[in-house]
Parts: structure tokens; C-alpha cells; sequence
């Protein structure tokens, strides 16, 4: 109750970063909980204070908008809705590229590669790897590098490409 009466205050005096991490407190505790349904009734009532009726991040709310689509993200993985995840995360992709962000960019095509490999689609899990990888590269991220190849390692493991994924977890662990 203190946290949801914090975020409420946060809220009603449009303290948006403060309500994004009293969130990500809130997010805790009722995701260890199981409270998945109270959890996503709370991101609903948010997210309707922080976008327009197109559902585009009202000025001065992107952070919290980016956050909350990303906590959505969790909640259809949760639910092993990769379509709604893939969905989101397109949207993300989007909002990005059009900001210039490249290193969230990658850590979106990241995911979308974590999607791909989920449904046994490793062509597509390699591609969306190798385009993060190659982001990360370009804007120096060595978590991001390193990331992208161990899924590049894990991706050939699964193919049964043992030497091939040796070798991309070598260069991971290089990083």
C-alpha cells in the first residue's frame, strides 16, 4: 500500500521518473507474487495518464512509455504470447530508430533474436543477433557484443554446431 500510495503522489504531481521507478518497485513485488493480473490492471491505468489516444508517449512521458512498453514486454514472455512481445518490441524498434538510439536499438533487435530462437526460428534468431552484434560494435557496447555472440554460441548449439558454438562463446568470453 505505501508503494502504490508513493506512486499515486508521483502521479498526481507528474513526477514521471519517480513513478517509473516506484513502478519498477511495484513490478517486484507483485511479479514474485504472482500477482499478474493486479500487476497489468496497474500498467493499463499508467499507461492511459502517459499516451495520447494513438498511444504515443505524451511530451515530457517517453521514458515511462519506453519503460512501460517494456514491462508489457515481460508480461506477454510471461504469457508465451511471443506475437504481442514481437509487436511491442517492433514498436520499440521503431521509436529508437526514429530517435537515432542505436544502442537501444540493438538491445531491441536482441530480443527479437531471443523471440526468434524461443519459436526454433534460428535462421531468424542469427539474423536479428548479427544486426544487434553489428549495432554494438558500431556504438562500442561491449555488454551488447558480448550479449549477441553468446545467443550467436547458443544458436549453433542448439543447431548441434558444437565447434561453431565454441567459437562464439570464446569470443563472448574474450569481451
Amino acid at each position: 500500500s505505501n508503494l502504490r500510495h508513493a506512486l499515486s503522489l508521483a502521479r498526481r504531481q507528474a513526477r514521471w521518473d519517480d513513478a517509473m521507478g516506484i513502478l519498477y518497485g511495484l513490478r517486484t513485488l507483485l511479479v514474485t507474487q504472482g500477482r499478474w493480473v493486479e500487476w497489468e490492471r496497474l500498467i493499463s491505468d499508467v499507461q492511459s495518464e502517459v499516451t495520447d489516444a494513438r498511444g504515443e508517449p505524451l511530451a515530457g512521458r517517453e521514458s515511462l512509455w519506453r519503460a512501460l512498453l517494456g514491462l508489457r514486454t515481460e508480461i506477454a514472455y510471461n504469457r508465451r504470447d511471443f506475437d504481442a512481445q514481437e509487436k511491442i518490441l517492433r514498436r520499440l524498434q521503431d521509436h529508437h530508430e526514429r530517435a537515432g538510439d542505436d544502442r537501444n536499438v540493438a538491445a531491441v533487435l536482441h530480443q527479437l533474436g531471443m523471440i526468434a530462437q524461443e519459436r526454433r526460428q534460428f535462421d531468424q534468431a542469427e539474423r536479428w543477433y548479427r544486426q544487434s552484434l553489428a549495432i554494438a560494435e558500431r556504438v562500442g557496447d561491449e555488454q551488447g557484443q558480448a550479449a549477441a555472440l553468446h545467443q550467436l554460441g547458443n544458436v549453433a548449439y542448439l543447431r548441434r554446431q558444437f565447434d561453431e558454438a565454441e567459437r562464439w562463446y570464446r569470443q563472448s568470453l574474450a569481451i
